[in-house]
Parts: structure tokens; C-alpha cells; sequence
């Protein structure tokens, strides 16, 4: 038995509203030969497994010894099956493909169970750079890059007994409405980080802000969030991001400069919020390392902190604002 298999991806993300959705084209070419060892002849029964029961297949073939046999035959329950007398000694061809569309994954079963393989090879062509397998799927046996964007694989076996399939997950965009959420829902870390942050350097050159000044940073630096979730849908989400981190850093750096100064708006605080903020909002879109950047954020907040009030005696510094309230 003999099995060599081709398989063209071509990556085809569309968006609507909020979701994108990880579609793809395949082009799928199969040949496979069988030699009838036996003595004795019989009827050898073909059949082809669709991927997908109710997928569409444009130009389907299905060519048995030189013969197409697609027009004459009728799929049923996912299947395409056809029956070849064969004879002693005598090697039966047959060729499959079509074109085709998917979503997420595409994957390709050698056996339905255990079983065993000779002389498989299967090619595999993606036109995008990010790759990643189906779960309870064999790795390719090479992998080569091609001018930087896209793969070319090549699964390869002498003889394997395996229950495993072959497959690519298709990448998948950003959902800006889950990306919303996410960042959502972690901003009161953030605004809090940075309220402290705007707190402790304002007592170090003994600068008085009172609670209605940092009720406005807090609702100019909220307003990223609100602008983001609003515009995500509107917007690619890389310019969403980027009008909504000028709309914010402006309110809050435009206020404080009113307030305090102009150095103090765009150094202290601006930098602070380029860092709390938009570091923060940054780190939601590498998918599995937002917690990770989070906390090394954190940690170095925590040492810059720690490192400017090392020496600030706080017993003194509310004493003198106690003072100045009694007043």
C-alpha cells in the first residue's frame, strides 16, 4: 500500500462585527496504490471519508485506474465508496481531490483506528507563518520556512502503527471584543498602580492634589477603556488602540499640566501612564503571556516605588499633611 498526499492552505480571516473568524481554502490531492497479495481474487472496496459531512468539495474527483468515477457515484453518510473486482498480483490506483473551505483546523485521518501505515508521505503547504497541530496529531517529520512567510511539511513514514491523525490548526485574529474585556476587566489594576504612583511622587516635591484632581486622572485615564471598546468594532483594532492611548494619555497629561505643571504632565505622569496604562493594555495582546507581563510590570512598579520612598520618612509626611488640613 502506498499512500502520497498533498494538501494546499490558504488562509482566508474575515471579520464580522466583533468576531473574526479563522477560515481557510484547501486544495486536496491523494493517491493512493493497492497490490492484491492474496490468491484468490475479490472484491476490493474503495472508499474516501469526507472531512466534513456536510462541507461543500468544488471539483471532486474520484479516479480509480485512469477512471473517474465521481459523476456515477453518490456520497452517503460522509462517505464516497465505490467496489473493484481485483485479481491476483494486480495494483489498483486510486486518486482523490477537490477544493474546499474550513474553519480552525483542518485534519486529515490515515487510519479510522490502530493501524498500520507503509510508504506514507504527506505534503503540506500553508501560506501563513504561525503554525500549531490539533491535539492527538503527529508532528511533521520536516519542516522548511519559505521566504519568511508560510510552511512547507512534510509528513514521512516507512511503516507506523499509529491512531493518529495530521493537522494544522488555522491561525486566529484578535477578538477585539474579547480583547476589550480582558483589558476591561484588569484596568482597576492599573488606575490603581498608577493613582499610587501619581501619590507618592506628589509628596516628594510636597505637591497637594486633592481628591477631585485624582477623580479626574481616574476618569481620563478610564477613558481608554470606554473609547477602546467603542471603536474596537469600528476600527482595525491596532488603530482603535492607538487613538484611544493618545485620547487618554492627552485628557490626563492636558489636566495635570493645569494643575501642576507642564513638566510634571508629560514626565512623571505621562511616562507613568505610557507604562500603566498602555504597557498594561499591550500585554493583552500576546495571547498566553498577558499574566506573565502583568506581573513583571508589577514587580517593577513595585522596585521604582520602593526605590523613591526608601528614604521618605512617612511619619513626617502625614504629620505635615495633618498640619495642613488642621489649618
Amino acid at each position: 500500500m502506498q499512500s502520497r498526499i498533498g494538501v494546499d492552505l490558504r488562509l482566508d480571516q474575515r471579520r464580522k462585527g466583533l468576531l473574526w473568524f479563522s477560515l481557510y481554502d484547501v486544495s486536496f490531492r491523494g493517491a493512493w496504490k493497492y497490490r492484491h497479495m492474496a490468491e484468490a481474487p475479490r472484491d476490493l472496496r474503495l472508499a474516501f471519508a469526507l472531512p466534513d459531512k456536510s462541507g461543500i468539495y468544488d471539483d471532486f474527483r474520484f479516479v480509480v485506474d485512469g477512471v473517474d468515477l465521481a459523476p456515477l457515484l453518490r456520497p452517503k453518510d460522509g462517505l464516497v465508496a465505490t467496489t473493484v473486482a481485483v485479481k491476483p498480483g494486480q495494483t489498483l490506483a486510486l486518486e482523490v481531490t477537490y477544493r474546499s473551505r474550513g474553519m480552525q483546523e483542518w485534519k486529515y485521518l490515515p487510519t479510522t483506528e490502530v493501524g498500520q501505515i507503509e510508504d506514507f508521505s504527506l505534503e503540506m503547504q500553508a501560506d501563513f507563518s504561525e503554525i500549531d497541530f490539533p491535539r492527538l496529531t503527529m508532528s511533521p517529520s520536516k519542516n522548511k520556512t519559505s521566504n519568511g512567510k508560510g510552511h512547507e511539511l512534510e509528513w514521512k513514514f516507512s511503516r507506523l502503527v499509529a491512531g493518529y491523525g495530521i493537522g494544522m490548526v488555522i491561525p486566529s485574529h484578535i477578538q477585539p471584543g474579547d480583547l476589550a474585556a480582558h483589558m476591561s476587566f484588569t484596568a482597576p489594576i492599573s488606575l490603581g498602580l498608577f493613582l499610587v504612583f501619581i501619590y507618592v511622587i506628589t509628596l516628594l516635591p510636597k505637591i497637594d492634589l486633592h481628591p477631585m484632581n485624582f477623580l479626574f486622572v481616574a476618569a481620563g485615564f478610564f477613558s481608554f477603556n470606554l473609547l477602546f471598546s467603542y471603536t474596537a468594532d469600528r476600527l482595525p483594532v491596532e488603530a482603535a488602540f492607538l487613538l484611544s492611548s493618545a485620547v487618554s494619555v492627552g485628557l490626563v497629561a492636558s489636566y495635570l499640566r493645569l494643575v501642576v505643571g507642564s513638566r510634571f504632565a508629560l514626565v512623571e505622569a505621562g511616562m507613568a501612564q505610557l507604562l500603566y496604562q498602555v504597557g498594561f493594555s499591550v500585554a493583552h495582546f500576546y495571547d498566553g503571556y498577558t499574566g506573565l507581563s502583568i506581573t513583571v510590570l508589577v514587580i517593577l512598579i513595585l522596585f521604582l516605588l520602593m526605590q523613591l520612598t526608601g528614604r521618605l520618612s512617612w511619619s513626617s509626611v502625614f504629620a505635615r499633611r495633618d498640619a495642613q488640613f488642621a489649618q
